[in-house]
C-alpha cells in the first residue's frame, strides 16, 4: 500500500463521515421544525397530563 491509496481512502473516508454527519443534522433539523410545529398547534401547558410533548422530545 502505497502513500497515494492512503490518501484516497483517507479523502474517501472523510467526505463519508461528513457527509453522515450532514444527513444527521438534516434529520434533527426536520424533527426540530416538526416538534416546533406540534408545538403551536397542541399548546402544551399540561406536559404531566399530555405525554406527546415528551416523545418528541425524546426523539430529539
Amino acid at each position: 500500500m502505497n502513500i497515494e491509496d492512503f490518501g484516497e481512502s483517507f479523502v474517501c473516508s472523510t467526505l463519508f463521515s461528513c457527509f453522515y454527519l450532514a444527513i444527521i443534522y438534516l434529520f434533527s433539523l426536520v424533527f426540530h421544525l416538526f416538534a416546533m410545529f406540534f408545538e403551536s398547534v397542541f399548546d402544551y401547558e399540561d406536559d404531566e397530563n399530555c405525554p406527546c410533548g415528551f416523545i418528541i422530545y425524546l426523539m430529539l
